[in-house]
């Protein structure tokens, strides 16, 4: 459009030139038919304007992450004119989406449809919004611009990846007593509080590896199953990381949180997740997949805005409960407070788990170990 501008102002001055030096009647027409152009493009644009339509088909989604969504938009140009410039922004988050532009240009012959849709991959999981703000038509000559501002807007729920995490190194110095592997086999309690399975039981509460061994199918008891619980806190404070993005720090908790409560569900280890919406705590607990579930759509709606301390949610628990859960923390750093925390869970001889999620899982460390001890064997 620049270089419509551009020519233009050039056919006008020459124009005046002429008229300026030579006079006469040709030189006054190529004069008079510059001065009209506007009036004939903005004539056009009124034109094209009315007979444009729009169709939005855009709507919330439920997708996982790396899914592709799509934002649709139908263009027709119902008449008999040229559409020389159709210009269409999105308005998206570009470290949240990927693989389209903000702006589409276009245009559209007479009696003709145009697909001006956009197709993105969703990277992180959460809950997101992409929006159409406008639909800008323009003159053939670059001058005018009419607007169509009807904004619409799809919010993007996306699911987070499940990761196995039978045993991960954790990013953490090992202060505090904090343990730098996952190996929950041995933390879980005993299997005293059993019985045999009672028809009317919950499936849910099958031990599956004890009616194995004994080829006859027994139950967890309420009591054992309280007995095995342990806490989950996250913490969903807005932290400022160099070189990682609040959206990034947001899609690394949420897939940490629920893969390792799948990975807790899978041992029959009840979890107990409790972090802080802005002010308000909430609390979940997981024992089926259904729970994994409701606690999942509560974590991606989630602000991120944490006002207090998840230090204040330890102290909380262990200081009232009269059975001190195993505690597996997911925050960005160790703050002062956290740490002092992590000291009372210590002597309540529970173990502690973190997960510095500034940087991502580290899986690779324990086989770089294991194959450095085959070799010196």
């Amino acid at each position: 459009m620049i270089v419509n501008r551009i020519t233009y102002a050039i056919f006008v001055l020459a124009a005046l030139m002429f008229v300026y030096f030579y006079g006469g009647d040709v030189p006054y027409l190529l004069l008079w038919v510059s001065l009209s152009m506007p009036v004939i493009s903005l004539l056009h644009l009124l034109i094209c304007f009315a007979c444009m339509k729009t169709d939005y088909n855009i709507k919330d989604l439920h997708c996982s992450k790396f899914d592709e969504v799509e934002l649709g938009l139908t263009i027709k140009n119902r008449g008999l004119l040229y559409i020389p410039r159709i210009v269409i922004k999105y308005d998206y988050n570009p470290e949240v989406f990927s693989g389209g532009n903000t702006y589409l240009i276009t245009s559209i012959a007479p009696f003709s449809t145009a697909q001006c849709g956009l197709r993105l991959k969703c990277l992180l999981s959460g809950n997101f919004v992409c929006s159409l703000t406008n639909v800008d038509v323009i003159d053939f000559l670059g001058i005018f611009r009419l607007r169509k501002k009807r904004k619409a807007s799809a919010h993007i729920n996306s699911n987070p990846m499940v990761y196995d995490y039978e045993d991960v190194y954790m990013n953490t110095d090992g202060n505090f007593n904090v343990r730098n592997s996952l190996n929950l086999e041995s933390d879980l309690h005993s299997m005293r509080d059993i019985r045999p399975y009672i028809p009317g039981d919950n499936f849910r509460d099958i031990h599956w590896k004890i009616s194995a061994k004994k080829d006859e199918l027994f139950v967890k008891t309420a009591e054992q199953i309280v007995e095995m619980y342990n806490l989950l806190v996250l913490d969903l404070y807005p932290y400022v990381i160099e070189d990682v993005s609040s959206e990034v720090l947001r899609d690394r908790i949420i897939e940490y949180a629920v893969s390792l409560s799948e990975f807790y569900l899978r041992k029959g280890v009840c979890m107990r997740i409790l972090f802080f919406d802005g002010d308000y705590m909430c609390d979940y607990v997981v024992m089926s997949r259904e729970d994994i579930d409701i606690f999942v759509i509560g974590l991606v709606k989630a602000a991120y805005d944490a006002t207090q301390d998840v230090s204040i949610i330890i102290k909380e628990m262990y200081s009232q409960q009269s059975v001190a859960p195993n505690l597996v923390v997911i925050s960005p750093e160790i703050s002062k407070d956290l740490a002092e925390s992590f000291e009372l869970v210590r002597q309540r001889n529970s173990n502690i788990y973190h997960y510095d999620v500034s940087s991502p899982v580290d899986t690779t460390a324990k086989e770089e170990d294991e194959s450095g001890t085959d070799e010196v064997a």
